[in-house]
Parts: structure tokens; sequence; C-alpha cells
């Protein structure tokens, strides 16, 4: 199928994102490495139980095609409200996530993904903690079930009043509680903001918006959580001042 290219947007794990036009109304055309069949069920999954996301039209092993949601970023939304709508947002999805789960034994999981990271990690890092220590403080039994699977910032537009869940993942790892401490990537650490100059006004907001989740979600202040779901961006990390930043924030979130 052909489609009339509008505009390239930020892809990342090495996806191409695209703005087409498909007919008489515009989409997002994402190509890479899928399949995306399972992303697609994710998304399908978090509109049965009351969120937005985009629709998804077609998938392949290669594309995946979906509504333009014409949203803010986070950032834009932050620069004018203070962050009260998007805490209660983040506690509604974790209700939600919640109610369709159970408790899961996560052990073999962890551990495999523990196994990965020592064969990626970048060499020459040095971590405040060692691999084992910090797997040993990782929760082992989760709930598994519905959740997003990348639970960025990043990955939520505000539009209409209302926010968008988007880029979701078909993950091994299928528990909210990685959702909730992976907000700490950009809530605590800023890596959505690392190459900006953000203002303090916004760094309070974040902090409001952080100390308020944390006082009310459990895994959102679990240390471990944090800093197991702020470790595995270090691998795909591009720039040495990138891996630099992720080790500084590790420091920063581990003492």
């Amino acid at each position: 199928m052909k489609y009339d290219f509008v505009a390239k947007l930020q892809g990342n794990s090495g996806s191409r994102v695209s703005i087409v036009r498909d007919q008489s109304h515009l989409c997002v055309l994402k190509q890479g490495k899928g399949p995306f069949g399972d992303h697609a069920t994710v998304f399908d999954t978090l509109r049965q139980i009351g969120l937005k996301t985009p629709r998804v039209y077609s998938t392949s092993d290669v594309h995946m095609l979906m509504d333009y949601i014409p949203g803010q970023t986070i950032q834009t939304y932050l620069d004018s409200n203070s962050g009260r709508d998007l805490l209660e947002y983040f506690i509604r999805c974790f209700e939600l996530f919640d109610q369709h789960s159970q408790q899961s034994d996560f052990t073999k999981d962890i551990r495999d993904k523990f196994r990965e990271l020592e064969h990626s990690l970048p060499p020459n890092i040095i971590l405040p903690f060692s691999l084992e220590e910090l797997e040993s403080h990782v929760p082992k039994i989760m709930p598994r079930g519905v959740c997003h699977g990348d639970l960025s910032l990043e990955n939520i537009l505000y539009h209409e009043r209302d926010f968008y869940l988007i880029d979701c993942s078909h993950k091994q790892l299928n528990s909210w509680w990685l959702d909730a401490a992976k907000l700490s990537q950009d809530l605590d650490a800023h890596w959505f903001i690392r190459n900006q100059n953000p203002s303090q006004e916004l760094l309070d907001r974040l902090n409001t918006v952080s100390k308020q989740l944390r006082e009310t979600v459990a895994p959102a202040d679990n240390k471990a959580l944090n800093c197991f779901m702020l470790l595995r961006v270090l691998p795909y990390c591009q720039t040495d001042w990138d891996k630099m930043f992720i080790v500084n924030k590790l420091e920063m979130l581990w003492t």
C-alpha cells in the first residue's frame, strides 16, 4: 500500500517513524524490526480498559500504521500546567493495570534480564552497585498482566484535555510495577530533557509529580526497580556523555 509522505518524526530503538496521509486522514507509519502485531495488541488492550491510544489500522513484520494524534508533548503540557492532572492520570492508569493483573513470580525473567545486561553494558563503566547486588534487591513477586511496556514521558501525549499513550510495547516483563519505575527515568533522572537547559519551573513540577506519585504508588518509590529500569537504558546510549549521564543518575537514585 502506498502513502503520501508528510513529515518525519523522531523514532527510538532504530525504528523509522513518519507522518503519512492515507486517503483522507493523517496516520503514523512506524517501520523497523518487528513483528508489530504484539504491540498492536497492547494498544487494543489499553483501549479496552478505558485508556486512550492511537487506533492501529495494520501491522506486519516490518510496519505498523496507526492514528496520528496531534497532541502536545508532556514537556509542553507542563510548561503551562501544574501536573496535577498528569499525576491523577498516572494513578488511574496503575489502578486499571492492577485490576487486570495477577501476582506472579518473575524470578526467571529478572535473572534473564540481568544475564543480558552482563553482556550488553558498555565496558569500563563503574556502577554504584554490582549487578548481583541490584538483582538481589529487585522484587521478584509482582503483578503480571496489562501494562504499557515502555512508560516514559516521551510516550504520552496531551490532546483535547486528555492523555494518550503511544509507542506501547509487548514485553516479557509485563508488570505495571516496571511501568511505575520506568517513570523515574524522566521524573527524577530527567532523561527526556538531558540535552536541554530546562527551566526551574519545569524541574519543580517534575519533582512535585514524582514526590506525590511515590507517596501514592509504592512501586514508584522502589529504589532497586528505579535503578534496574534506568540501567536498562545504558546499553542503548550512543555517546559517552549519555553513558555518564546515566551513571551519575544511578548514583543519585541508589544513595
